[in-house]
């Protein structure tokens, strides 16, 4: 009987204990989960910080401000940026797509129109007609006039 009675004792202590465990188990995982997700979002906003001061034109910027964002992104990315990477975008404006499908077609007309192959008259016309084909939301496939 006295064997029986520990058994039954050791039982409803087991249960007992399990009762506050659980709790104090979930509240502590918990913790370091919300932790986390606070970190990963204080990092996302400190990207977006960088990623602007990079956007803009770096003569017009402190050289330690945009060295910064470059060690911001670097530390950041999954992929570590290599040095002549960093070096350009403590030196250059960081291009948006935006940005780059204008450079393209300004690129493109410029060296049709140097070419001969359309008249300078017609390269503003040339320029809103490859902006319009790179657009993305254009339906169908874009292209750019060739």
């Amino acid at each position: 009987m006295m064997e029986k009675l520990g058994l039954e004792q050791w039982k409803a202590l087991a249960s007992i204990a399990s009762s506050v465990a659980v709790p104090i188990v979930l509240a502590v995982v918990g913790y370091f989960v919300q932790r986390q997700l606070a970190s990963e979002g204080l990092k996302k906003d400190y990207v977006q910080i960088a990623v602007s001061i990079l956007k803009e034109d770096p003569a017009r910027q402190d050289a330690d401000l945009r060295r910064w964002a470059v060690r911001i992104v670097d530390e950041n990315s999954p992929v570590p940026l290599g040095s002549a990477a960093k070096r350009s975008l403590e030196n250059s404006q960081l291009l948006t797509a935006e940005d780059m499908k204008l450079k393209r077609c300004v690129d493109i007309v410029s060296s049709r129109v140097s070419g001969g192959l359309i008249p300078s008259g017609d390269s503003e016309r040339w320029l809103r007609e490859c902006l319009a084909a790179a657009r993305p939301e254009t339906s169908g496939p874009s292209k750019v006039p060739n």
